[in-house]
């Protein structure tokens, strides 16, 4: 493929520590798109959560991550920074796995056992609204489905991002006034979202009375979840999460965590719900104990009156007691349990990811039929 970008720029990173093969695939972004004959990543990014929007590439090697862009080369301050923040490279790995390996030395101690987890220990500090309408996509969902409905909401309502390759059209993430102007539920429901589409008109509405309301229409709508839930306590941020349609408390955790900085937030779904009842014991059962702490959490929640409504009590208890035992940081040991078990269950870790393909217009071929490139 002859490529309009040769301009790569790089940075430090041991793959040991983060794999970008397993973490763009694993669950927490749903739109990099892997080109089979280059060996890239690629996906349309918001460089400033605002209106920057560029064709983003990465590739790797054991030292080093490449990046470029088809149009902002010039910029290279701002690729340089996304980067940095989006895989949030100045958190120290190794130290977060000796953090571990004292909290939870069962676990963490048996290096031929976690070494080979160690490439997915990494958080994505994504788009906090594409992160948002992301995991309401994912709801009763499998990643292959919520990365095809990913992609088809810039398909249907972004703008066509202009670029020098031969790429097929790619498209920037719609912002919540761009939805309500193009989709309604009827199109999305033609387009497989199912009972989702509900959720995703109604959730950016509620963006846009939210902005009225405060009056912050001058904001995007990621700058408006940065401005409304930044700095504000784990309860108050998940209350106000929930408050949006579509969103229990595994979306809204995933939200926290991937698009809000929440490093303590483990969401509980059905994998880390079997992790722990199988690993750590931690049973589904009742006991005294068992209610004695979901009465505390009760009455603590009556204070935030959705939280209270959508909870599930004996999951919020999985989620604290794996807060308790990891951290800070303890969303970030769960993404590398969760990888594994994933990887266990469905065969797309260890070597075998299941990537999304690129399309590529062929090089001879003036029309705007395009060929899937076939990946290892």
């Amino acid at each position: 493929m002859t490529s309009g970008v040769d301009k790569w720029f790089k940075i430090a990173v041991n793959i040991k520590y983060l794999d970008i093969s397993t973490v763009l695939q694993i669950g927490q972004s749903f739109r990099w798109v892997y080109n089979g004959e280059t060996n890239e990543y690629i996906s349309s990014i918001n460089l400033d959560h605002d209106k920057t929007f560029d064709i983003v590439k990465l590739k790797q090697d054991d030292k080093f991550m490449y990046y470029t862009s088809v149009n902002n080369n010039n910029n290279k301050q701002l690729l340089h920074t996304w980067v940095r923040s989006y895989f949030l490279l100045d958190i120290d790995r190794k130290q977060l796995f000796e953090h571990w390996k004292i909290k939870d030395p069962k676990h963490f101690s048996n290096l031929s056992h976690i070494e080979p987890l160690c490439s997915s220990c990494c958080i994505l500090q994504q788009d906090p609204w594409e992160t948002l309408l992301s995991f309401i996509c994912s709801s009763n969902n499998n990643i292959s489905r919520i990365t095809k409905m990913c992609h088809t909401l810039t398909e249907l309502a972004g703008d066509e991002i202009p670029n020098c390759d031969q790429l097929s059209p790619l498209y920037t993430f719609p912002n919540s006034g761009q939805i309500i102007k193009v989709l309604t539920e009827s199109i999305l429901r033609e387009n497989g979202f199912g009972y989702r589409a509900k959720y995703i008109i109604e959730t950016a509405k509620k963006i846009v009375d939210l902005k009225l309301k405060d009056g912050m229409m001058e904001l995007s709508d990621s700058q408006y979840l940065k401005w409304k839930i930044s700095g504000s306590p784990y309860l108050e941020a998940r209350e106000f999460a929930l408050a949006f349609s579509g969103v229990g408390p595994k979306v809204a955790d995933c939200f926290l965590l991937m698009g809000m900085g929440y490093h303590d937030v483990v969401p509980v779904d059905v994998h880390v719900n079997r992790i722990a009842q199988r690993d750590y014991k931690i049973t589904s059962g009742s006991s005294n104990n068992k209610k004695t702490q979901i009465a505390k959490l009760k009455l603590e929640y009556t204070k935030y009156p959705t939280t209270r409504r959508k909870i599930n009590f004996d999951l919020d208890l999985i989620r604290l007691f794996f807060r308790d035992l990891w951290g800070a940081y303890s969303g970030w040991a769960q993404a590398i349990f969760f990888a594994k078990e994933v990887g266990s269950t469905s065969g797309i870790v260890d070597g075998s990811v299941s990537k999304r393909k690129l399309l590529i217009k062929t090089e001879d071929d003036n029309s705007a039929v395009t060929k899937r490139i076939k990946v290892k």
